[in-house]
């Protein structure tokens, strides 16, 4: 994933525990693990205890570890995976909260469907931390021709851009898809069960106007650099996704689209915290 979050950091409303997470400390006792991006991180949360891990626990009454990360897509979530099951031995549910990362990342690069969001200029100097050996995989992956020099600047923080490879939707929902897939079956191995939660986002053309004119701006930027608008291609990958989970093995999925009212984004793709709290009593009465 090329970085993750410097341990033991505290903000006015975020504190990072020793293993780089948000909110307390792991317990090593807890029942359910979630993995998600920064709706389930909880940008826009007024505290540590107003996030959907927390709303998930007081609704199913089990303690529930938090591995969410900000834009972390769930190819990265895989690559953490197996480090975290470890550090849970009474773990029963490994829920997934994915959808919009992979759709946004998409769209914003032109249609790339590896790599992962360079959010490393978005964190105060020492907030995150970057793994050499992660820098380096990456690096010899995307084989990119570079000097020693610049292969150095890279290996010590400086950001270049590798080269990406395109794919069509198609292809998108191929590797988002075979991702979960490994995530179940690295579940399975364990008896744990496993859940993809689709998250809800506009796909339809809001009727708030500071809503509206944002996702117009990416319905537009996504018709340039796709060549379809958002509003065609956001129903659509839903759609596939979920036809792939299918296929790859009837992978259970709760698509959470109708859970919210258009009043409770805020914005694009965050969730306000009495949407997600509904959604955690949800998912405890369906449990």
């Amino acid at each position: 994933g090329g970085y993750q979050l410097c341990p033991n950091q505290r903000l006015p409303h975020i504190s990072i525990n020793a293993d780089g997470y948000r909110g307390r400390p792991f317990l090593q006792t807890e029942r359910v693990l979630l993995l998600g991006d920064s709706v389930t991180f909880g940008v826009g949360a007024s505290s540590d205890e107003r996030c959907f891990a927390r709303f998930l626990e007081e609704a199913l009454g089990v303690p529930v570890a938090d591995a969410s990360l900000r834009a972390y897509r769930v190819f990265q979530h895989f690559d953490k995976l197996p480090s975290l099951l470890a550090r849970f031995p009474h773990l029963t549910h490994v829920l997934l909260w994915c959808g919009y990362m992979e759709f946004l990342y998409w769209v914003l690069t032109g249609g790339c469907v590896e790599g992962a969001f360079s959010f490393e200029w978005k964190y105060h100097p020492g907030a995150i931390r970057l793994q050499t050996s992660s820098r380096l995989r990456q690096f010899l992956f995307y084989r990119t021709k570079r000097s020693t020099d610049q292969l150095m600047s890279w290996l010590q923080g400086s950001p270049i851009a590798p080269t990406r490879v395109k794919g069509s939707l198609e292809d998108l929902v191929d590797f988002t898809a075979v991702h979960i897939r490994a995530i179940r079956d690295l579940c399975e191995s364990r008896k744990i069960h496993f859940h993809v939660l689709l998250q809800p986002f506009v796909r339809t053309r809001p009727v708030t106007h500071d809503l509206q004119a944002l996702v117009d701006h990416y319905d537009v930027k996504t018709a340039q650099q796709c060549g379809q608008p958002w509003y065609e291609l956001a129903p659509r990958f839903v759609q596939d996704l979920q036809s792939a989970m299918w296929r790859c093995g009837n992978i259970p999925w709760i698509d959470c689209q109708g859970l919210g009212g258009e009043q409770e984004f805020l914005d694009q793709v965050h969730l306000t915290e009495s949407a997600l709290q509904r959604l955690a009593q949800t998912l405890a009465r369906d449990r």
